[in-house]
């Protein structure tokens, strides 16, 4: 339990407390014989209460409410006289209010008036993303370093310089495949492969080197389009699915 639910459960007993006081007042005055001259206030509480009280209380809180109706009857029944104890008239006033509203409420107010805890929230929730790239599979730090990358060739040089490099594609291969051996040479010898130039990681800019040439390399043969590029990604995730189905087929 929650400090939330504690609050709550609380807050519930403090009112049932109150209720249940208010209730012996009511059956005291209940009690003592008065002349007849039934007022036209009680009259009209006792049929509001009456009303309220004949819908089904799946709540606790109505099993309550209904007790407080059954007192307010028999106070009816005996014809009290107007000069009621003036605790007693401001109970029956605000009884009438509270079973009018219960009454004349539409079905579906009265269903959230039964429970103050929220709804059931749905035990799985849905997101129709199948077929979508997950980006969410993207590593964190090698973006970052990826990115860092970008950002020193941009105050380097300038930003997208690269797509004014002549022979880009030829070039950057030959950067990445330094960078790679660099990365090779670094593991041989159990150094940290970091660019003595920018002081990042050498894969970084290997990563750089590719996706500068990839970039080229799709704008060349048209398939930047995002239209394009989703029907690519359909067709390999179904290619996909279909190499696991036969992977767990096969066992």
């Amino acid at each position: 339990m929650n400090d939330d639910d504690r609050r709550e459960q609380l807050v519930r007993k403090a009112q049932y407390e109150s209720i249940r006081e208010r209730e012996e007042k009511a059956q005291q005055q209940a009690k003592r014989t008065v002349p007849a001259g039934n007022a036209p206030d009680i009259a009209a509480a006792v049929e509001a209460a009456r009303r309220a009280s004949e819908a089904p209380p799946p709540h606790p809180a109505f099993a309550t409410l209904a007790r407080v109706v059954e007192i307010a009857r028999k106070i009816g029944e005996r014809q009290l006289a107007p000069d009621l104890d003036p605790e007693l008239r401001s109970l029956l006033v605000a009884l009438t209010s509270a079973a009018e509203e219960a009454t004349l409420t539409p079905p579906l107010r009265v269903a959230v008036r039964r429970s103050s805890s929220p709804p059931p929230m749905p035990a799985v929730g849905k997101k129709l993303d199948d077929g979508k790239a997950r980006f969410d599979l993207v590593q964190d730090e090698a973006l970052a370093e990826y990115v860092s990358v970008l950002t020193f060739g941009a105050i380097k040089y300038d930003a997208d310089n690269w797509r004014l490099v002549p022979e880009a594609r030829a070039r950057y291969y030959a950067a990445a495949q330094r960078h790679l051996y660099e990365w090779r040479a670094a593991r041989r010898t159990h150094r940290v492969p970091l660019d003595p130039e920018s002081g990042l990681h050498v894969l970084a800019h290997a990563l750089c080197s590719v996706a500068f040439v990839l970039q080229l390399d799709l704008e060349e043969h048209g398939l930047t389009h995002e239209g394009e590029a989703t029907k690519r990604l359909r067709n390999a995730l179904e290619r996909a699915r279909a190499m696991r189905a036969e992977r767990e087929r096969r066992g």
